[in-house]
């Protein structure tokens, strides 16, 4: 790095295609050497508790790994990789709004579900199955999540949903 401020001067931090990288390895190797710097420190002075001011530097290594991104980015080998990367970062809000939906139908099965469940505790009495699968909106959510994907098998709520109230029971199908 010192070598290639030498040849470049200034215009390793200004001027060059990538002098944001630049500025991110002169980062990266200002921190390694600061650790470096610390850990000699604390050879010299052993300090059983310097420990703990260490852990900001434990941070920085992390830091370090993360130049090994730069690798992806410069090698041509990775172009596909770079390709797929990137398209799966530009799905994640598309990802986060099916997702919603998808809960928002979910409550809204849920609620007529346990609405129905609870009229049938309220005429018949209170039953254990529907108290633990359709007791209340969360258990209710849940229930419909573990039935869709694979969690709980789909037969065993339809089965009692039906004995329950047949049009429940095709809701549940839905």
């Amino acid at each position: 790095l010192l070598l290639r401020i030498h040849v470049f001067r200034w215009q390793f931090f200004v001027v060059e295609e990538e002098w944001r990288w630049n500025w991110f390895d002169t980062l990266v190797v200002f921190t390694a050497g600061i650790e470096e710097i610390m850990k000699l420190v604390d050879m010299i002075v052993s300090i059983d508790d310097s420990a703990e001011g260490l852990s900001v530097f434990k941070l920085m290594r992390i830091m370090k790994l993360t130049r090994a991104i730069r690798i992806v980015r410069v090698f041509k080998a990775f172009r596909e990789l770079r390709i797929m990367v990137m398209s799966i970062i530009s799905t994640l809000r598309t990802l986060f709004w099916s997702i919603v939906c998808m809960l928002m139908i979910m409550a809204g099965f849920t609620v007529y579900l346990v609405t129905v469940v609870s009229d049938y505790q309220a005429t018949e009495g209170p039953d254990s199955w529907c108290r633990r699968y359709f007791g209340s909106m969360p258990q209710g959510m849940l229930s419909l999540f573990k039935t869709t994907t694979g969690g709980i098998d789909w037969q065993d709520l339809s089965d009692v949903l039906w004995e329950i109230s047949p049009p429940a029971c095709c809701c549940f199908f839905g």
